[in-house]
């Protein structure tokens, strides 16, 4: 169509007309008291992640975007003690994935939406909390999570209701950024001093990724009042364009 959701800087849910591409408009909005770092759309149902104030527990909500001007909010799902990058949220049909890590674990939430008023939690994968998830994927029922430690597991969640590993990938000990897959490949951006690297990895055979290429000194550009906070390290492509971002930096490169 022609809107767009966002979560916007603060606490604040925006809702832009993209009729004209070159001149996004806001048209309307929700705020709320938690910072909302993650949106994801399913027809006229938007998901949100937030972040409290005092980092305590995580939140999903879902809101009613039918009249952009005016979101409604139709539900939430408190997950007590929960504490998650959850910029990362992933969404496939009516299956939200929520990253989460505690003193006992990491890994992630798989959470039914399909009635948007009572969010329902279906499962989850859960690992050491020292390889808490820095970011998933979804490519079919396949979630891509990066480590920490310069790893990838590659899950397979089918099933949401039990996911399992079909593979692990270890790249470096370097903290990889962000995860896309498209056609057979996953691409992740990790960071040593003032390099980018971007890291491409065969997952054509779930079982057994291999790497395939890395492109090292990519570009960057700073942005402006962006900061080098957690919430700023992604990557997304379209067609044969890489876009990504991290440690406040942005860049576009074309492989």
């Amino acid at each position: 169509g022609t809107k767009v959701v966002a979560a916007g800087a603060g606490r604040s849910l925006v809702v832009f007309d993209v009729s004209n591409p070159s001149s996004p408009q806001p048209v309307g909005g929700y705020s709320t008291r938690d910072y909302m770092v993650g949106v994801e759309l399913f027809g006229s149902v938007a998901v949100v992640t937030t972040i409290p104030i005092f980092l305590s527990n995580l939140t999903m909500q879902t809101y009613d975007v039918r009249d952009a001007s005016s979101p409604q909010e139709l539900g939430s799902l408190l997950v007590n003690d929960y504490r998650v990058p959850a910029e990362f949220l992933a969404l496939s049909g009516t299956t939200a994935y929520l990253p989460f890590l505690n003193e006992d674990f990491g890994g992630f939430q798989t959470v039914s939406v399909s009635d948007p008023s009572n969010p329902t939690v279906l499962g989850a994968y859960k690992v050491n909390p020292m390889f808490a998830y820095r970011s998933i994927a979804l490519h079919g029922t396949t979630v891509y999570a990066t480590r920490p430690d310069g790893g990838m597991d590659i899950i397979d969640a089918s099933v949401p209701s039990s996911p399992s590993l079909l593979g692990t990938f270890q790249y470096n000990d370097t903290y990889l950024h962000g995860v896309t897959v498209n056609n057979g490949f996953a691409y992740s951006i990790t960071t040593g001093g003032s390099n980018t690297t971007l890291c491409i990895v065969d997952v054509h055979h779930p079982q057994s990724p291999t790497l395939f290429t890395t492109l090292e000194d990519l570009p960057c550009e700073r942005m402006v009042n962006m900061g080098d906070t957690i919430y700023d390290n992604s990557i997304a492509m379209h067609g044969t364009t890489v876009y990504y971002s991290c440690s406040g930096s942005f860049g576009i490169i074309d492989i």
